[in-house]
């Protein structure tokens, strides 16, 4: 039985509360009623690109979803009636199908009705041949779990004895690891070492990058240290010898046989050398200075870094241990349906909807028994292979 969506609209009364419902589409029929107007109310169907022609009134192009099509309707009636007390009413009569294919007794379309899901699409279309379609559909949730958990298990083991060879000081070389290609299969286990052997790389190229410009800095500080340290023992030995020749001409100085002139150039000399040589002795401090700073930030970065793989490492070991217990728990459940605990690879015994975008591309989206579907969807509704022969067997298995 159809359900009908009524949604009335009263101008210059108090808007009532509107649900969007699905969007709109080709194949959608919406039935208008408008008071006093007989010759525009009908049936109208929406036509390509999302457009409703309404014959007296006008085209509505671009449609969305029943609210916008209940608020641009109101605007319609008021500038092209100029009647802006009219009430109508709007009734999607019928959606576009819902499509169902796969492991079902009658594949083809089957009526869509708002919060129509899966389980319910796929008894539409002669779910109850052969097997519990909602048993069947929850072990394949099952499988996917357990897919998903082993998924999860290999990524973090690789992830982990990439984290370890850093830590190390090593480098990845991501040899064959048999425990991941048992998880994934040997094609996804390479592609995953390399893509972990790659961060290896890089991060290990940053680091050395970030090390190399501090070192350049200590060894430019170090220069510019014996530089200063030589301009410094210059200037000191210079004040030595200024201060000698003042105690030497001294007494000249008092007997009057040295004139006032030339000790006072003397003692000009010496506190103008006193002063370079405390200018000196600051840069010569400021410089090591900067220099321990530059050996803390290489020490402090050395740090970071061991911190950050710790860290790292620890939160994958965390990674490892739920994947794990999810992978343990997917088994168990599988098991305790009697079908072992082996899981089917992707690809295999999958529910999927295709689903048009808002753009026209399409998009396959996974599903599970109560996932809700929408009109216009394409449900595939498993596939009986020989990879998992008992999956969804309504009416006459495959071969």
């Amino acid at each position: 039985m159809k359900r009908l969506l009524v949604l009335l609209a009263l101008i210059g009364a108090a808007p009532l509360a509107v649900m969007a419902g699905p969007q709109l589409d080709e194949g959608d029929v919406l039935t208008l009623r408008i008071a006093g107007m007989a010759d525009i109310s009908g049936d109208w169907p929406v036509g390509p690109g999302r457009s409703l022609t309404i014959p007296g009134l006008g085209r509505i192009d671009d449609l969305a979803d029943v609210e916008d099509l209940n608020g641009r309707l109101t605007t319609l009636l008021a500038e092209r009636l100029g009647a802006p007390g009219v009430s109508f009413s709007l009734v999607v009569r019928s959606y576009r199908p819902v499509l169902v294919g796969g492991a079902v007794g009658t594949p083809g379309p089957v009526t869509y009705r708002p919060g129509l899901r899966v389980i319910e699409a796929a008894a539409l279309a002669g779910a109850s041949g052969g097997g519990d379609l909602a048993r069947q559909i929850t072990i394949q949730q099952e499988r996917d779990r357990l897919l998903q958990a082993e998924a999860r298990l290999a990524r973090a083991l690789v992830r982990a004895a990439r984290l370890g060879a850093e830590m190390a000081g090593q480098e990845f070389t991501a040899d064959p690891m048999p425990e991941v290609a048992a998880l994934i299969g040997a094609e996804e286990a390479t592609r995953l070492i390399a893509a972990e052997r790659e961060i290896a790389t890089t991060r290990a190229e940053t680091r050395r990058l970030a090390l190399s410009r501090i070192e350049s800095s200590l060894t430019i500080g170090a220069e510019d240290i014996t530089a200063q340290e030589a301009v410094n023992a210059s200037l000191e030995q210079q004040l030595v010898l200024v201060r000698d020749n003042l105690v030497k001409l001294q007494p000249l100085f008092d007997t009057g046989s040295l004139t006032g002139a030339r000790i006072l150039e003397l003692r000009r000399d010496f506190v103008d050398i006193e002063g370079r040589v405390g200018e000196a002795r600051a840069t010569l401090a400021k410089a090591r200075t900067g220099q321990a700073v530059l050996a803390e930030e290489r020490d402090a970065f050395d740090l970071s870094i061991r911190l950050d793989l710790l860290d790292q490492w620890i939160q994958t070991q965390l990674q490892i241990a739920e994947a794990e217990a999810a992978q343990d728990t997917a088994a168990t459940a599988l098991t305790a349906a009697g079908l072992g605990g082996g899981a089917t690879r992707p690809g295999d015994c999958q529910t999927t909807i295709l689903r048009r975008k808002a753009d026209g591309t399409p998009d396959l989206l996974p599903a599970e028994a109560m996932t809700e579907v929408l009109p216009g969807d394409f449900v595939q509704i498993g596939r009986a292979t020989r990879a998992c022969p008992q999956f969804l067997l309504l009416g006459e298995p495959g071969p």
